[in-house]
């Protein structure tokens, strides 16, 4: 295998995981925050951008860190490149590199979930909240790999299979 090969598959790999694990702390500190009580805490929102490690550009766009502008920066920003929809972007790019080198699906999975979360409205999903996205985007991350690990093994057999009852 190539450098370049493997260098892309590598990235493409790990951004697919940074964009399926920040979709995954979104979700649940929402969540967790909607179960608590109704008094304010201001670290609620604080230890997420301090786990992107991206302190100090969160705080050259926006002033607090609240659910609004911690849900638009780790998952919409352009300007961010950990966000989401740049990760799932430069996985999209690196899998379109090596396009000859994956299953079909894998390609098919990765084109799609790239198509569908750039489809999302960030204003609509910000006043909604981050559920809908997040679960798109941890389901897609979990197909792509899910056919990553049949192309791995030699098993791919297209999507009709993978859903067919076991015999």
């Amino acid at each position: 295998m190539l450098s370049r090969i493997a260098d892309s598959m590598f990235w493409l790999a790990r951004y697919m995981e940074r964009a399926e694990d920040t979709a995954r702390i979104l979700d649940v500190n929402y969540h967790m925050l909607l179960e608590q009580s109704a008094t304010p805490y201001r670290l609620r929102w604080d230890p997420l951008i301090i786990m992107a490690g991206e302190q100090q550009r969160f705080f050259q766009f926006y002033t607090d860190a609240n659910a609004q502008t911690v849900y638009e920066f780790l998952a919409f920003r352009s300007d961010n490149p950990n966000s989401i929809v740049q990760c799932i972007t430069k996985a999209r790019e690196n899998a379109r590199t090596i396009r000859d080198r994956i299953s079909r699906e894998m390609w098919e999975d990765m084109n799609g979930l790239y198509h569908s979360v750039t489809r999302f409205d960030p204003a609509e999903q910000i006043s909604s909240g981050p559920h809908r996205f997040c679960e798109a985007v941890k389901f897609g991350s979990h197909r792509f790999f899910s056919d990553t690990e049949e192309a791995m093994a030699g098993t791919s057999s297209g999507s009709a299979g993978r859903w067919s009852a076991p015999r």
